[in-house]
C-alpha cells in the first residue's frame, strides 16, 4: 500500500487459487488505481471464469509470460493502447476481449535465469521430503517446456504446445 506501485501482478496455480483470488482482492483494495494482472496456468486455461468473476482483477496475461507481461509494461508505461498486446485477455466495458495469443518461446536459452539471489526463501513454506535427509527447501526448475501427447489428466500441452523445447545441456 505504501509503495503505490502502477501494476501488481499475482501468479498461482489452480491448487493456490484461493490464496491468489484472496491476494488479488486484497491487492486492488489496498491500490485501486494499480492495474492487477495475474497470469499462470489455472488462469490461462479459466480465462473468461476468471475475468467474470474477479472484477478486482484487471488483466490476464495467457500462456507463456515472461515477453508477454514485459510487453504489457513497457504499453502501460508509455499510456499507449493495450489491445496490440498479443496474449492477454482483460474488459473492455464488461465484455471480455482476448488479443491474439503470443507466439510460444522457440528458443528457451534466450530467457534469463530468475535473480533467485533476491528471493528471501525464508519467506516462503516450499519444503519437499528428501529421503535420509527429511524435509528440504527447495526451487522449481524448469528446463523445457511443450508436450506431444495429449493425456487427459495433464494441462501441458495445452498450455505450452504439443512441440518439445528444452533449454540446452550447457545453459
Amino acid at each position: 500500500k505504501r509503495s503505490k506501485p502502477d501494476i501488481i501482478g499475482v501468479s498461482f496455480t489452480t491448487e493456490t487459487r484461493f490464496n491468489g483470488f484472496k491476494t488479488i482482492k486484497i491487492a486492488k483494495r489496498a491500490n485501486p488505481s494499480s492495474v492487477v494482472v495475474t497470469g499462470g496456468p489455472h488462469v490461462s486455461l479459466a480465462v473468461e471464469d476468471t475475468l467474470l468473476n474477479m472484477p478486482e482483477l484487471d488483466i490476464i496475461v495467457r500462456g507463456e509470460g515472461e515477453f508477454t507481461f514485459l510487453d504489457l509494461v513497457k504499453t502501460l508505461d508509455k499510456d499507449e493502447d493495450i489491445s496490440r498486446v498479443e496474449g492477454i485477455s482483460y474488459r473492455d466495458d464488461g465484455q471480455v476481449v482476448h488479443n491474439p495469443p503470443r507466439p510460444f518461446i522457440k528458443d528457451l536459452d534466450s530467457l534469463p535465469f530468475p535473480t533467485r539471489h533476491l528471493l528471501q526463501i525464508d519467506k516462503y513454506n516450499s519444503f519437499i521430503e528428501v529421503p535420509g535427509k527429511g524435509k528440504k527447501k527447495f526451487f522449481n526448475v524448469i528446463g523445457s517446456r511443450g508436450c506431444p501427447n495429449r493425456c487427459y489428466f495433464c494441462a501441458a500441452s495445452l498450455l505450452s504446445g504439443r512441440t518439445w523445447r528444452g533449454r540446452s545441456p550447457e545453459n
